[in-house]
């Protein structure tokens, strides 16, 4: 995948054959980076796409207008461990996440995964596990921002 390209690019590109997940994020979700996110949603809500919830946003967090606008515009909402490229965040992996029921054998519903999911109702779709609290948001902040760093 091409990088350096804009996120309608992305969308426009690749929502009709991938699950395209726009995936939580501190430093994409405020600001400038948010607007834009905010924008290009509204403005390409005819495509098929998720938006991401991450259990290593802070529960402290709990409004995040994107996850509104997904709500109205009758976007999932998926949540997922997502771990941070720091030591002992791979600790972390599956510890959250979305789950909804299928009769599909395992094979099928990783083939129909895209489709499956694009066709349940946000209803269908559960969430489990926890968000990070706020001593492991700072701790993690602090990590990524020491490995740029070096």
């Amino acid at each position: 995948i091409p990088s350096e390209e804009s996120l309608a690019f992305y969308l426009e590109k690749y929502s009709e054959t991938h699950l395209v997940i726009l995936p939580w994020g501190a430093g994409k979700w405020l600001g400038r980076r948010g607007l834009v996110l905010k924008e290009t949603m509204h403005q390409l809500s005819y495509l098929e796409y998720v938006v991401g919830d991450s259990g290593v946003r802070p529960s402290f967090w709990q409004n995040v207008p994107q996850f509104e606008d997904a709500k109205q515009l009758g976007k999932h909402i998926l949540f997922g461990s997502d771990p941070l490229p720091v030591a002992g965040q791979q600790r972390k992996v599956g510890s959250c996440g979305a789950g909804f029921y299928s009769n599909q054998v395992a094979e099928q519903l990783v083939l129909n995964l895209r489709s499956t999911i694009l066709g349940l109702t946000t209803e269908e779709v559960s969430r489990y596990g926890e968000l990070d609290g706020l001593f492991g948001f700072i701790y993690n902040q602090f990590l990524l921002r020491l490995n740029r760093v070096r």
